[in-house]
């Protein structure tokens, strides 16, 4: 794949736009259902996943985005949703240089019958924001704001007022442009027929919201409508039979831009129009304008619908090229992305399973665990996909699949327990399937298990840690609602009994005011110094860092990470994400992979810098290394200190083994299985040094 790492794609918007000031313009995409933004650059021919633009965007993105010159400057503007209505960045940047942004609507005005007022969008709409009457400037059809049914024709009065296209001055000309009302999916209303949604269904069925695209089809000079609603499948297309000014439409086709592929799947579809692959002529993307598949009908793996443009910008010809675009190149398993890292197969190394729902069923989807092998090494990892039905879990028909690793009997291998919801009543059912060999693998049966009494709720999200240090795992449990429930486990080594101890851990309570609902909770040794940190994350797309929350938790602080990116809008990391992490070869420290609800998968490593001076560096020093045919290795340190062993799970193996500065400490390890382990020497003053150990 060329960026496995993008992160997945569910309900995209996609504009082009020059990010990096190289006069070509590259890609942003928008993702409604994680209100987040993704950045490529074009280069060599291709999009190539870059996020570090997304920080030199406005981050206050929220409901939906379109980039357009409204000031004829060249250098695209972007239109998004404000409390207002809708706010417009301009775009200030210069050719060889970064993205620079100056605010200059917001909201957005219109003069109206009863004077000025705001220009209303709803956050679920997808507006028209084009030139529609011809004279260059920018205009704006949007759906009436309460009931829906009509479309309402802002005209830019710019180049009326002033001469050119410089500045945002509109008026409502039409409360009803081209004459038709939408009254229910497959359902219109035309006034050539003296038909109203009164008279023919009685009322507007559903006032929801809705996407509208503008492209003269057919060379006639005027714009053709093509549009979607939230509670339909269907791609409308409405061809105008008026004229530029006074737009008329007659008729409806669902099955735009062709009956062999139309742009229709469940549910609202959206469409965008722009020179997705840079040959000079502007193609077509659809993808669903929607949060979530509350129906789980959406095939969110194939969700980015490439419609390529063979005939000309004058005279459109789409042709259905792939229902996968950019997809097809990246980690993508369809909605609500639940890593696990885990040594599947015990051979040494992390392999990668995923939950999901992205198993098709029928017409429905439902959740399963995806197999990405390690099949690398220990030294080089590599990583391969097996399948999308790990030990064919869909079988159970449940969704929302959330993978956990914990050793529930204390016997020293890791279990599988898995939570999942039941589609009948939305209840959360936790299987706990017990290790019969040396990994998850080693499970006999799928319909072998146990229940875990865990009540949980919908959206919440367990992980076992052991909080108190008295060898059994406990739980943690990160509400919706933002707060984080601490259960003890009072049971034993055969029935583990957990029972809620606080219902604010660590203070971290329900926050109205940060938005921090939809909390993951995470445990490892993150800087490996042998105190477990707990990571975070949450609705606000923050990352939060509690260093050796056990040492005082009475007096916790918490590190947020990419706080400097923060603002009330555009998330960093998505509005829900959840974590895995360990030791893979190549990096110094622990890494974190973060699953999205766009079903993807994103990295995150330690850029932090721990080195101390030279003179005064700790040094340690492990041989044989790699192990081979030997059970003995010898540490050895030119300092006093404790050396602590780290799994590649980043757990901690064993207690503190004092050294004896410049000499060899010989250490039977034939209990430990093959696979990369870091030791950690850390002297009295704090400083450290570690070393990887490859055993085969």
């Amino acid at each position: 794949m060329d960026d496995p790492w993008a992160g997945g794609i569910n309900s995209g918007q996609y504009g082009r736009i020059d990010l990096d000031g190289d006069e070509q313009e590259d890609l942003i995409i928008y993702d409604r259902s994680s209100n987040m933004l993704n950045t490529y650059l074009f280069k060599d021919g291709k999009y190539q996943y870059n996020p570090d633009f997304r920080s030199f965007l406005p981050l206050s993105i929220e409901g939906w985005i379109l980039i357009r010159d409204y000031d004829c400057d060249g250098a695209k503007d972007i239109f998004t949703f404000s409390t207002g209505g809708m706010k417009v960045y301009r775009n200030l940047s210069k050719p060889g240089n970064l993205p620079d942004w100056e605010l200059v609507a917001n909201p957005v005005y219109t003069l109206g019958s009863s004077g000025i007022i705001n220009l209303q969008v709803n956050i679920t709409d997808v507006p028209a924001i084009q030139d529609i009457d011809g004279d260059g400037d920018l205009d704006v059809l949007v759906y009436n704001f309460a009931i829906g049914g009509n479309i309402r024709f802002h005209r830019n009065m710019s180049v009326e007022n002033t001469g050119s296209c410089g500045t945002l001055e509109y008026e409502l000309v039409s409360r009803n442009w081209g004459f038709f009302e939408e009254c229910d999916c497959q359902l219109y209303a035309f006034e050539e027929y003296g038909e109203s949604c009164e008279t023919i269904s009685g009322r507007v069925m559903h006032p929801g919201g809705k996407s509208l695209l503008l492209i003269d089809m057919d060379n006639d000079g005027d714009m053709d409508f093509m549009g979607g609603h939230e509670q339909c499948d269907e791609f409308y297309y409405l061809e105008n039979v008026g004229s530029s000014l006074e737009a008329k439409m007659i008729q409806f086709t669902d099955t735009f831009p062709s009956k062999d592929n139309p742009a229709n799947f469940p549910i609202f579809p959206a469409g965008f129009y722009d020179d997705f692959d840079d040959d000079g002529i502007n193609d077509l993307i659809v993808s669903p304008n929607t949060e979530y598949s509350l129906d789980r009908m959406i095939d969110f793996n194939h969700s980015s619908w490439f419609y390529k443009n063979i005939g000309s910008n004058e005279l459109p010809e789409f042709d259905f090229i792939t229902e996968s675009f950019l997809q097809s190149e990246m980690i993508d398993v369809g909605e609500n992305a639940v890593p696990l890292l885990v040594d599947e197969d015990g051979d040494g190394d992390l392999d990668l399973l995923i939950g999901s729902n992205g198993v098709k069923k029928g017409q429905m989807y439902y959740g399963g665990l995806t197999l990405f092998e390690n099949t690398g090494n220990p030294a080089n990892p590599s990583y391969t996909f097996v399948t999308s039905d790990y030990k064919g879990f869909s079988s159970i028909e449940r969704y929302n699949f959330m993978p956990l690793a914990a050793d529930l009997n204390h016997d020293g291998a890791m279990d599988l327990v898995l939570a999942s919801t039941d589609p009948s009543n939305a209840s959360i059912e936790t299987r706990w399937y017990i290790n019969s060999g040396k990994s998850p693998a080693g499970i006999r049966s799928i319909e072998n298990y146990q229940i875990l009494d865990l009540s949980l709720k919908a959206k919440d999200s367990p992980f076992f840690t052991d909080v108190n240090n008295d060898g059994l795992n406990d739980l943690l449990i990160g509400k919706l609602t933002g707060r984080l429930e601490y259960y003890e486990n009072m049971g034993n080594d055969d029935i583990p009994n957990f029972i809620l101890k606080d219902t604010t851990f660590l203070d971290i309570d329900d926050s109205y005011i940060e938005f921090k609902k939809n909390l993951v909770p995470f445990v490892m040794d993150l800087d490996l110094d042998g105190n477990d940190d707990l990571v975070t994350t949450d609705y606000n797309g923050s990352m939060n860092v509690y260093l050796h929350y056990k040492i005082n938790p009475e007096k916790q602080e918490r590190i947020i990470l990419n706080e400097e990116l923060m603002e009330n809008g555009t998330s960093v990391l998505g509005h829900h994400t959840w974590i895995t992490g360990g030791l893979i070869a190549g990096f110094k420290s622990p890494i974190l992979l973060l699953g999205t609800i766009q079903g993807g998968i994103i990295p995150y490593k330690n850029i932090a810098d721990n080195s101390i001076g030279e003179s005064n560096q700790v040094t340690l020093s492990i041989y044989p290394n790699p192990l081979k045919d030997s059970n003995m290795l010898t540490v050895r340190s030119n300092s006093d200190g404790q050396l602590l062993l780290f799994n590649n799970l980043g757990q901690l193996l064993e207690n503190p083994i004092p050294v004896t500065a410049l000499r060899n400490l010989n250490l039977e390890i034939g209990y430990l299985p093959q696979g990369l382990y870091i030791f950690k020497i850390v002297d009295s003053e704090g400083r450290s040094d570690e070393k990887k150990l490859i055993r085969y």
